[in-house]
Order: C-alpha cells, then structure tokens, then sequence
C-alpha cells in the first residue's frame, strides 16, 4: 500500500519535521519512504508498506508533531507512484543539507580569514603597546634612580652641613 502525506502550515519546515518522520518510518519498518519540502509550508510525505504499518503510520502522522511545529492540516491520500527507498531518500536529504551548508561553510570561511587579519592587527597593537610599558618602567626606573641619587647627595651635604 502507498500513501501521500500533504502536511501544511505555517511553521513546518525547520523544526526537524522530515527527519522526524523518517525516524517513526523506521522505527514502524517502513522500506519505502520519501519526506519532501515542496514550499515554505508544505512537506510531503511518500511512504509505501503493507496495510497494517501504513495504517499505523497514518495515525502517527495525523496526530504526532516535532515539538515547534505548527500543522494546519494533515490530508493523507493514497498514491500510485514510485516512493524511494531509505537509502535514496536518506541520499537525497543529505545532499540537501549539504547543498545549504556549502554556502554557509563558504561565507564562514571569509568571515575567519577577516577575523584572523583584525587577530594579527590586534596582537601586533598588543605587541606595542608591551613594547611602550615596558619602555615607560625603564625610563621611569631611571628617572627614580636619579631622583634617589639626587636626594641621596642632599641628604649628604645636609648632613656634612649640620656636622652628622
């Protein structure tokens, strides 16, 4: 027996739902299983197995959700096409998400090397900036022991001068 799931809603893609049914097909046994997003707010659904796992699966579909789903409506109707097995759909699905990975992996890839350019940027600011306070203890270590110098020699000539 085969099916068509026409799943509807304003919040049905994103929130796991093809994963979700492909989870419960293979849990129930199912061979024969395709999820598909065909617009912003529909996922379909082809699935094929004798009467009594269809049945099951029917009732799952009509009445489980992934948590952050928002389902309109649920129309189940029989279907006399080719539904995928596992395996392909699992194949097709994976190309999907790699398809929409890419580009991400791709925009993240420059925003690193961007991150990377102002990291040398900064560590070099930060090698200066040791190289100024490292400079500012040296001048002011000198500075201090000039003035210790100094008040060392006047403390000697008061000293000389009241006789100590």
């Amino acid at each position: 027996m085969k099916i068509k799931a026409v799943i509807t809603g304003p919040m049905v893609q994103g929130v796991g739902y093809r994963v979700f049914l492909m989870h419960e097909a293979v849990a129930q046994g199912i061979e024969r299983f395709t999820a598909l997003n065909v617009s912003d707010d529909t996922v379909v659904v082809l699935a094929e197995a004798d009467e009594t796992t269809i049945s099951n699966f029917k009732e799952f579909i009509s009445t489980r959700r992934p948590e952050h789903a928002q389902v309109s409506e649920v129309r189940i109707e029989d279907f006399k096409g080719r539904v995928m097995t596992l395996q392909e759909a699992t194949i097709l699905n994976t190309v999907e998400q790699m398809n929409k990975a890419i580009p991400i992996l791709v925009s993240m890839d420059g925003r690193m090397a961007r991150i990377d350019e102002k990291m040398d940027r900064m560590l070099e600011k930060q090698d200066e900036t040791v190289d100024q306070v490292r400079g500012l203890r040296e001048d002011l270590g000198t500075i201090h022991a000039e003035r210790m110098e100094r008040m060392e020699r006047d403390i000697a000539e008061i000293k000389a001068k009241i006789g100590l």
